[in-house]
């Protein structure tokens, strides 16, 4: 069974979280969190055009990502890190309240059950 694009995005939001809590922060890890945040709006983007997603996801969610997005390219812009925990926080907040209800990303924090304590 493949999986669904809107579970790889959430797969892409948490590992760029988990660089943030898991990793001293620096911009080559802001490079990486760049990265992986940019797939997750990349892939629930798309997700979300194909219709009404039946585990959950709505634009809110990408708007979510979008956000968190932008802050991580302002701090490399801007050579600060000031913004990094605004986003950590956004991320955890995000994935603690869709935990219970959120199918996917119920699955993913499951998945990643070792690394994360959401």
């Amino acid at each position: 069974m493949q999986i669904n694009e809107g579970r790889k995005a959430h797969d892409h939001a948490l590992i760029a979280l988990s660089h943030l809590l898991n990793e001293p922060w620096s911009f080559e890890v802001l490079g990486l969190v760049r990265y992986e945040l940019g797939q997750a709006y990349f892939m629930l983007n798309r997700h979300l055009k194909k219709g009404k997603c039946p585990c959950g996801d709505k634009p809110e969610d990408l708007e979510l990502y979008k956000s968190v997005l932008t802050d991580v390219n302002t701090a490399i812009t801007n050579a600060t890190l000031s913004p990094i925990p605004l986003v950590i926080d956004e991320l955890t907040s995000y994935f603690s309240e869709k935990k219970s209800s959120h199918n996917c990303i119920s699955f993913t924090l499951k998945k990643h059950a070792m690394t994360h304590d959401l």
